[in-house]
């Protein structure tokens, strides 16, 4: 574990040493896009939970904050017509919410892509300055490896540390936010997690 997690550190230090300052601007808001991201997938999931509470608490609903709120501009409103105001306020936030999340993801993978190709051209033109018996001594294969695989292969590490960055933001919120709510879902929450972490650790790693 502990080598993993030195590993890690080493190829983001890597990744930090190798961005120019152009590009390493551009990722403060790919990291904001990402933490904009945590907060679309908290608002999608805590915009379900007061639906939840007036289907199952529907005698016990006027205590609550959102009631008030539709019992000033509606003073007559019916049960069943919160029940439809909600669903349709539940759609209208996650159709805005999926929206923004796929620009976002567009963003970040704008940004591997224009690294990626950023760096292959870096690569080809320091090749090209290298003397011609460089290349009678450099067997073909390790010069086209280092143009056209290795910086594939930096861009498919950009695109796993953002997607890995951006669910443990999303885990920390959301898991902060069902701890507000209520300990036992949260609780019950993380024992289901652990117990599909294990499994699929347990049942696909070796192949992985």
């Amino acid at each position: 574990m502990k080598n993993n997690i030195t590993a890690v550190v080493r190829i983001i230090k890597q990744l930090i040493y190798i961005l120019s300052p152009q590009q390493k601007r551009q990722s403060i808001v790919v990291f904001l896009s990402m933490i904009a991201t945590s907060c679309l997938e908290l608002l999608g999931v805590s915009s379900i939970y007061p639906l939840l509470q007036v289907m199952v608490s529907a005698g016990d609903i006027t205590d609550k904050w959102y009631i008030r709120c539709m019992n000033v501009f509606f003073p007559s409103i019916t049960y069943k017509s919160i029940l439809v105001f909600l669903s349709i306020i539940i759609i209208i936030v996650f159709l805005t919410k999926n929206g923004l999340a796929i620009y976002f993801s567009y963003l970040q993978h704008y940004f591997a892509s224009s690294f990626q190709r950023d760096a292959s051209t870096l690569m080809l033109r320091k090749y090209m300055q290298r003397p011609y018996e460089f290349f009678v001594n450099t067997n073909s294969a390790i010069v086209l490896r280092g143009i056209n695989s290795d910086t594939n292969a930096v861009y498919q590490i950009l695109l796993s540390f953002f997607q890995f960055a951006g669910e443990c933001l999303t885990i920390v919120m959301i898991g902060a936010y069902l701890i507000s709510v209520d300990v036992t879902v949260a609780i019950c929450a993380l024992i289901l997690a652990g117990m599909c972490f294990i499994f699929i650790v347990g049942a696909f790693k070796g192949k992985m």
